[in-house]
């Protein structure tokens, strides 16, 4: 299990073990369902109504209330991949993307990470109390 492999990276550690299996999700697929898969993976109940909850991703989305931003944010989510999977399986040929479509996914991806960052530091330290 991923858990029980990250306990062993800590300073003074003889053996740093990283599961690979629990990493290659993120390779192949890169939607809500599946971040979601890959935290449970570590022991980290993602729940989209936090997002919802957090002044960055309200702003970035334009949007109001935690329960519609929270879907704002799995759709952005959904949004990227979509694209991304395009680009990757059909070259650039029949998507157009414009400066503006980059820039709004680059705001979106830069605050949803940093939050992203942020729920998990949080369900660790809960999850494992006295644990940095």
């Amino acid at each position: 299990m991923l858990a029980k492999n990250i306990e062993t990276c800590f300073a003074g550690s003889k053996q740093a073990v990283i599961n690979a299996d629990a990493f290659a999700i993120f390779l192949s697929i890169f939607n809500p369902r599946t971040l979601a898969e890959a935290l449970q993976c570590i022991g980290v109940e993602l729940k989209w109504d936090d997002f919802g909850r957090m002044p960055a991703i309200l702003k970035a989305l334009g949007k109001h209330g935690s329960r519609d931003t929270a879907k704002a944010v799995e759709e952005s989510l959904k949004r990227f991949g979509q694209m991304r999977n395009k680009i990757a399986h059909t070259g650039s040929s029949g998507i157009v993307v414009t400066r503006s479509d980059l820039d709004e996914l680059l705001n979106f991806l830069r605050v949803f990470g940093s939050a992203l960052v942020q729920i998990v530091e949080k369900e660790l330290k809960e999850a494992r109390p006295g644990m940095n």
